[in-house]
């Protein structure tokens, strides 16, 4: 009988932040408010008209975002211990953290952070039935094997429903991409990077 031995997996850290109701809502203030007075960065993506502030405004600095950003670097530590990640090399103040506005029609193409070692993802507000994160399988595309049902350890892609609350860690290589936002109310995340010290990174 043959048996299936499991290497190479892809792994996502999922984890869970409710925030309370005055915290959310002083958080999403000041995001729509930074909207209006920020520059959008990013401009070297395809979907130009998604608002962030991808080097031009870092929340971890920012004291009304302190309650995030401590859950943020608490399950980071976590998932690194429980892959035996080496803790001591990653730096824990990452100098690019950004927010992400999408309205209705924005989207962001596939992609994968260059110069990072680990990425993460807090889904901050959103309408019900948000646009959804998607995630690549980072086995060559190229693979013809027809399966009659895809599962865990077989899917081409995968994706997360955008649940407020919800926190992804994952391998900054892992390609992404969020799926177009058909509803009226904003779609708001967070996203920051978290580099190995003594490396050099743009």
């Amino acid at each position: 009988m043959i048996r299936i031995d499991k290497y190479f997996p892809t792994l996502i850290g999922v984890s869970r932040l409710d925030m309370p109701k005055d915290l959310k809502n002083k958080a999403v203030k000041k995001c729509m408010a930074l909207k209006n007075t920020i520059n959008s960065g990013g401009q070297n993506w395809l979907s130009k008209n998604t608002y962030n502030t991808l080097g031009t405004f870092n929340f971890l600095k920012d004291k009304d975002f302190d309650f995030i950003s401590s859950f943020i670097k608490k399950e980071v530590a976590d998932y690194c211990n429980k892959l035996k990640i080496d803790f001591n090399r990653i730096d824990m103040e990452p100098d690019m953290a950004w927010f992400n506005i999408y309205k209705k029609g924005d989207y962001q193409e596939y992609h994968v952070h260059n110069d990072s070692a680990l990425s993460v993802v807090y889904f901050l507000d959103g309408p019900p039935n948000s646009s959804r994160i998607f995630f690549k399988t980072p086995i060559n595309p190229l693979s013809k094997i027809p399966y009659i049902d895809y599962y865990d350890d077989t899917f081409k892609t995968l994706h997360y429903d955008m649940q407020p609350g919800l926190l992804l860690i994952f391998d900054s290589s892992l390609e992404h991409a969020v799926e177009q936002h058909i509803q009226d109310e904003p779609r708001i995340s967070l996203a920051t990077n978290f580099n190995v010290k003594n490396e050099n990174h743009r």
